[in-house]
């Protein structure tokens, strides 16, 4: 007996007709929760960059340069397993 769909997913796929997919709903939810995660810990590290400046610009600034590159490829690495 197939279960019936939520609203919310009857709707998404009368608009986007396609196949719901087990694993493309799994990789779906493992990159946003990267990408969540990353953003975390970007803001922790702006947060300690300013901790560390008498600015709040400038350690933003400067803890935005600091993380930008690992949590870039983070992300990256993430999407590309989809």
């Amino acid at each position: 007996m197939a279960r019936k769909a939520s609203a919310p997913s009857q709707f998404s796929l009368a608009q986007f007709p396609a196949t719901f997919i087990i694993s493309a709903a799994v990789d779906t939810a493992s990159v946003i929760g990267v990408c969540t995660l990353r953003g975390v810990v970007m803001l922790s590290g702006m947060r300690r960059a300013e901790a560390k400046t008498d600015s709040a610009e400038k350690g933003i600034e400067m803890g935005a340069l600091a993380e930008m590159r690992p949590v870039v490829m983070a992300c990256a690495a993430g999407a590309s397993t989809t």
